[in-house]
């Protein structure tokens, strides 16, 4: 089955197809034949197709912006909200003509697999919503840093199978802006890389080279189990700590074993009403929230996740207000990094 970092692969590869085009070899990807390039002069959309036989999975990466066209007339037609693009219909086109073809060849298909990377991803996301509304083929997206799609799109009837990763260094300065801007198809997950400073380097698709060496269960795991997990509101940083679908307690000595590679004495305490506190946020059982209080502390607060006001996702800084009042819920703010404090906060 196909994993993320053979996604990135094969987003690179739709870029690297572009800049040479006689080189049949930028293609490979493990596991994969090419199906088909394609380069459509009306629009400038890039499509590059690959199948394994093995599975009869199919993979349609769609090349983000990289010619004057997709700068000057496609990614400023979706800058001011046009519905469907040239560009758009050339992709789906593409797509029909990849299954035609492997069809003509006697080749099922079982599962299509549509990614992008910025233009490229808004693409895949329009190939996903027709497939999934026309064929019974089973189809998933996969996509990074996408641009955004027309709301009047979305049939809010269909849950689409669809995730965008959108790179963050943690502040909305280093937030990938293209993919925060406007709707998805389905979900927006954010990928948390400490070491992305600002919103350009969040946007470029080598910056998900990071995001493989930071998180390297996630980025191998099958597509399908990632989309599951997602669907299920698992954050990135419990996949790769293999923590999904575990039962656990989580009582004092269970998140201490979760924490334990985090320091070797951790101490533990539990959030009452009226508690305050600043830290970044390590990791997430089933029904709680654990934060570290203060960089290298040993000190870790946990809170319950009923009793907060959103969940906020591992890797941020944030201040946890509880109410003195139990019935009314924790507030949950975002800190920038010279708050974040170097002692526990009592």
């Amino acid at each position: 089955m196909a994993n993320i970092k053979q996604l990135i692969e094969a987003n690179k590869n739709s870029y690297a197809r572009l800049r040479n085009p006689g080189s049949d070899t930028l293609d490979e990807l493990k596991n994969y034949n090419v199906v088909k390039y394609a380069m459509d002069e009306r629009s400038d959309h890039g499509g590059l197709a690959y199948y394994n036989p093995e599975d009869k999975t199919l993979i349609v990466a769609h090349r983000g912006s990289e010619t004057r066209r997709d700068w000057l007339v496609t990614d400023v037609q979706i800058a001011v909200g046009v519905k469907e693009t040239l560009a758009d219909m050339a992709a789906m086109r593409f797509t029909d003509s990849v299954i035609e073809k492997l069809d003509r060849n006697g080749h099922d298909i079982d599962l299509i697999v549509q990614t992008g990377h910025s233009k490229g991803g808004r693409e895949s996301q329009m190939c996903v919503k027709k497939l999934v509304e026309t064929t019974d083929i089973e189809c998933i997206g996969m996509t990074f840093n996408a641009t955004r799609i027309h709301g009047k799109q979305k049939n809010k009837d269909i849950d689409y199978p669809s995730v965008n990763l959108r790179v963050t260094g943690g502040s909305a300065f280093s937030t990938d802006v293209v993919s925060s801007f406007g709707q998805q198809l389905g979900h927006n997950v954010d990928v948390t890389l400490p070491n992305v400073k600002n919103f350009i380097q969040a946007h470029k698709l080598s910056t998900f080279d990071s995001m493989i060496e930071t998180y390297p269960e996630f980025s191998n795991m099958d597509i399908k189990d990632v989309m599951r997990e997602i669907k299920k509101g698992v954050q990135l940083a419990s996949i790769e700590q293999g923590y999904p679908g575990q039962q656990q307690n989580n009582s004092p000595q269970d998140v201490k074993s979760l924490i334990n590679h985090l320091t070797g004495t951790p101490e533990i305490r539990t959030a009452t009403p009226g508690t305050v506190t600043k830290g970044q946020i390590v990791a997430h059982t089933q029904t709680q929230v654990v934060q570290q209080l203060g960089e290298n502390s040993k000190f870790f607060m946990l809170h319950d996740k009923a009793t907060l006001s959103r969940i906020p996702d591992i890797g941020t800084n944030v201040q946890i207000k509880h109410n003195k009042n139990s019935s009314l819920k924790a507030g949950v703010e975002h800190l920038a990094p010279q708050q974040f404090p170097k002692k526990m906060t009592r």
